[in-house]
């Protein structure tokens, strides 16, 4: 995780609130690979798997709401609101290498997304 960022904030007036918050999230890049050797009958095969993988993403929401029950002893209250979940920059670039590559990674293939 390269960063991460929360902000929360809540205000109430009489029976009346409103509260928000914001996330900000950076996993980063990450890089992972994978080898597969069979050592079943036949040649030995090798395959090199992986996967690059980024995400950048920013959630918000904004909320309202009216205390229906207000003691000493608890609080319930209704609320109403929305979210926005802004996707921002992701990337997933799966690949195989290897002479069996298209067989043991067959459906990323049919996908066109094995090189």
């Amino acid at each position: 995780m390269d960063m991460a960022f929360l902000l929360a904030g809540e205000a109430r007036y009489g029976k009346w609130l409103i509260a928000g918050d914001y996330v900000y999230l950076n996993l980063g890049n990450v890089s992972s690979h994978t080898n597969t050797h069979n050592f079943g009958p036949g040649p030995v095969q090798i395959v090199d798997t992986g996967s690059d993988t980024s995400l950048k993403t920013t959630i918000w929401s904004i909320v309202g709401g009216y205390a229906v029950v207000s003691t000493p002893a608890a609080t319930v209250d209704l609320i109403a609101g929305v979210r926005y979940l802004g996707e921002g920059q992701q990337q997933l670039e799966p690949e195989c290498r290897g002479d069996r590559a298209e067989r043991q990674c067959g459906h990323l293939a049919a996908l066109g997304q094995c090189q």
